[in-house]
């Protein structure tokens, strides 16, 4: 059962962020899923890693092509993001912690937190450049 599923109001209006984040989405969901088989949940995490890592990627370089004024700002808020994750994934990895229901928890009201928050705030500035 999907911890939150994708809806209209995490929807940004731009066709390839909007896919990447429901990808992300899915993938935090489908670690929820997996929970009681820490095998699972550990090779989904790395993915989820990736994935995010990725989608970032991405994002940072749309906002700098189109000059948004306020980049750097939002590449801090995906570091500490990112940082978050590859912690988890480190401390999974090294037997040091185990993810729990809360663990994804945290991470789902990250993501939307960033998503309705950080990325809201650009998208008027990128739709004005053209983006869609």
């Amino acid at each position: 059962m999907a911890l939150r599923p994708w809806n209209d109001e995490l929807a940004l209006g731009i066709a390839s962020i909007d896919a990447q984040h429901r990808d992300l989405l899915d993938r935090v969901n489908l670690l929820h899923d997996q929970l009681g088989d820490p095998k699972a949940a550990g090779g989904l995490l790395e993915d989820l890693v990736d994935a995010t890592m990725n989608h970032f990627i991405a994002e940072e370089d749309l906002l700098k092509r189109h000059g948004y004024a306020d980049a750097d700002g939002h590449t801090q808020a995906h570091s500490a993001y990112s940082s978050a994750l590859v912690q988890h994934l480190d401390q999974l990895q090294a037997g040091t912690a185990s993810f729990s229901q809360a663990s994804v928890s945290a991470l789902m009201d990250g993501l939307t937190r960033h998503i309705q928050a950080d990325d809201k705030a650009c998208v008027a500035f990128l739709k004005s450049k053209g983006e869609k």
